[in-house]
């Protein structure tokens, strides 16, 4: 904001008329030429020349009604942001999402977001759901969709579902499972398996860990890692593996995606959306309502 007597300068220059300017400045005319005398005083130059007639700025009056107009534009720009960002029209938002979101949520959510909230710049952030929590607690990520675990927990993070996905086993098309429209967990027996990291992936570790448990079949992966890597592999031919249906949106033909039957085909994978209220975005309400309408158009 421009002080008043810069502010009284500045509207001065544009009129070049002291009786305008004092009207639009809602103050009397002698008030606004002693608030210039004692500008010019201040800055130590004329600023203006007068007569009878007109008024007119001098050298150092144009340098300084540049500066001006430029300082009153940045200010009212200023404060037109500041308006909508309390709104919830504009501004940042840190949108955390692991990579087995972005198949399917995450492209629909972010093209959905971007069409509410036009002004709003959208950060993102990949990373796995350990990491995504971390930052929910350091309060450096505004929304997470995430894979929960019963170990987090904190009253100032809300949980919202997201939807929830089937698993289906992933092999090569020339495989001879792929015959079968749907494969038991038991018909996995005796199969390489690839798994999911207990580090990079725990979520996927440990529901397919009690996938298998429950339908007692032994289980040995012939090597752990996390998504897109596990489909790299499975297309390499080194296993088949257990996966989110949403991973056969977005890969190579060479490979078939089959339904689970009998015992664990039940079973499925849940997203859940996390936030800490405290962030006070105004815009996080509208990006965890996306969300839910599209938890909910997945689910019929």
């Amino acid at each position: 904001m421009l002080s008043r007597p810069m502010n009284a300068f500045r509207v001065v220059a544009e009129e070049l008329h002291f009786g305008r300017a004092a009207a639009r400045l809602h103050i009397s005319q002698p008030p606004l030429s002693q608030q210039i005398q004692q500008l010019e005083r201040d800055v130590g130059a004329r600023l203006f020349e007068r007569t009878t007639r007109s008024v007119r700025l001098t050298s150092a009056g144009e340098f300084l009604a540049g500066h001006v107009r430029r300082l009153h534009a940045q200010g009212e720009e200023a404060l037109d942001g500041v308006r909508h960002v309390a709104a919830g029209t504009t501004g940042s938002l840190t949108f955390g999402f692991t990579s087995s979101s972005a198949y399917r949520t995450l492209p629909l959510a972010i093209a959905a977001f971007r069409r509410a909230f036009p002004t709003f710049e959208l950060r993102l952030r990949e990373q796995n759901s350990h990491e995504l929590w971390q930052g929910l607690l350091e309060n450096s990520i505004d929304v997470a969709l995430l894979r929960r675990n019963p170990a987090m927990l904190d009253r100032d993070v809300s949980f919202t579902s997201a939807g929830k996905e089937r698993l289906v086993v992933a092999m090569r098309r020339d495989d001879s499972l792929a015959r079968h429209q749907k494969v038991a967990v038991r018909d996995l027996k005796d199969l390489p398996l690839v798994g999911f990291s207990p580090t990079g992936s725990n979520y996927f570790h440990v529901l397919i860990g009690k996938l298998f448990a429950n339908a007692k079949v032994p289980r040995t992966f012939v090597h752990e890692s996390v998504m897109p890597t596990i489909l790299s592999l499975v297309d390499a031919g080194v296993g088949v593996a257990v996966v989110p249906e949403s991973a056969s949106a977005l890969w190579s033909e060479r490979l078939a995606f089959r339904e689970l039957r009998g015992p664990g085909a039940a079973t499925r994978a849940e997203f859940h959306v996390a936030r800490t209220p405290r962030r006070g975005n105004p815009a996080v309400d509208g990006l965890i309502e996306i969300l839910a309408t599209l938890a909910t158009r997945s689910a019929r």
